[in-house]
């Protein structure tokens, strides 16, 4: 029996009847011969005029040989008897998708939930459907929806997220990110790295650098590598002027993490350049300072390519 490929695993279930049948049209459109798989539905609908998922794949076909506008009419015809089937769903969204007909793949899922308002992989799959489509602020209000229905942490880091996105354009949203973390604050579980830099990248983003330091220093036995930890606290002491404190710690992550990293070298010299300009009665112990700290770098075994001189 022939294995199905990842375009029928995708839309496919396990009827093997179903598999049969289409199992032509899969193989032509896998092969790019369109021409051949709107033939092999042809035969199809002929006995099974209503069956919904020839129907998409036929669509899909025109789609593919430019003629969209029958695809678009196949497609809405399907999308106005309000299938519920998975396979049915998925190709419609794919074809809707495939001609720049966003919002429709969109309707697909807004009318499904209509029929199952309590079905969480639905309300899931129409979150995603505005995530692919750069919709952020209808997958902000999906995911407030999805948290307030089926009250999964998951659901809230997806409205954080969202509202982070939108934040990138209009810096207000930061605020309002960090307003749902206050409120959610028992339900919010800041447990991995990449959290814990969500929180730090909306506190950062208002220029709140003492409570990123903080958090930090709250949450310093969740980050999985140390590096990190460091690397974060040095850019907000630097952010807040502390070149004392960055220099150092940009000191520490070359002498203990990463000899090779040359961003760490570039931080570093620019703290120095920051205190000379300070203070230039320190200018000599600066240089000395930091020619000798680059030195012993240079001449070290550490890490895994051969520097260059001094000279």
């Amino acid at each position: 029996k022939k294995k199905s490929s990842l375009f029928q695993a995708h839309i496919m279930s396990s009827n093997t009847v179903e598999e049969r049948r289409l199992r032509p049209v899969y193989d032509a459109i896998e092969s790019f011969d369109y021409k051949f798989a709107i033939k092999e539905t042809n035969k199809i609908l002929k006995k099974e005029k209503k069956n919904k998922l020839a129907r998409c794949l036929r669509a899909f076909a025109l789609a593919k040989l430019g003629r969209t506008d029958e695809a678009f009419d196949l497609c809405k015809e399907v999308q106005s008897e309000i299938p519920l089937d998975e396979r049915v769903l998925n190709m419609l969204t794919i074809v809707f998708r495939l001609i720049n007909e966003d919002e429709e793949a969109q309707m697909c899922f807004v009318n499904a939930i209509k029929k199952k308002p309590n079905d969480e992989e639905l309300a899931v799959k129409l979150f995603y459907e505005y995530v692919k489509s750069g919709n952020v602020k209808k997958q902000t209000i999906q995911a407030d929806k999805l948290f307030k229905q089926f009250k999964k942490e998951e659901y809230m880091f997806w409205k954080l997220v969202s509202t982070v996105k939108i934040g990138y354009e209009n810096n207000f949203y930061f605020r309002l990110a960090e307003g749902i973390i206050d409120k959610n604050k028992k339900i919010l579980n800041f447990n991995s790295t990449e959290k814990i830099l969500l929180y730090l990248e909306i506190l950062s983003k208002q220029e709140k650098y003492q409570e990123c330091l903080d958090l930090l220093e709250e949450k310093k036995d969740v980050f999985k590598k140390k590096e990190y930890e460091i690397e974060n606290k040095a850019n907000y002491h630097y952010y807040m002027k502390n070149y004392e404190e960055s220099k150092g710690l940009f000191r520490d992550l070359i002498e203990n993490y990463n000899v090779d990293e040359w961003g760490y070298y570039v931080k570093y010299i620019v703290n120095v350049f920051e205190l000379i300009d300070n203070d230039l009665n320190r200018l000599d112990e600066f240089k000395n300072e930091t020619m000798e700290f680059l030195k012993n770098q240079q001449e070290s075994e550490r890490g895994s390519y051969v520097r260059g001189s001094m000279k």
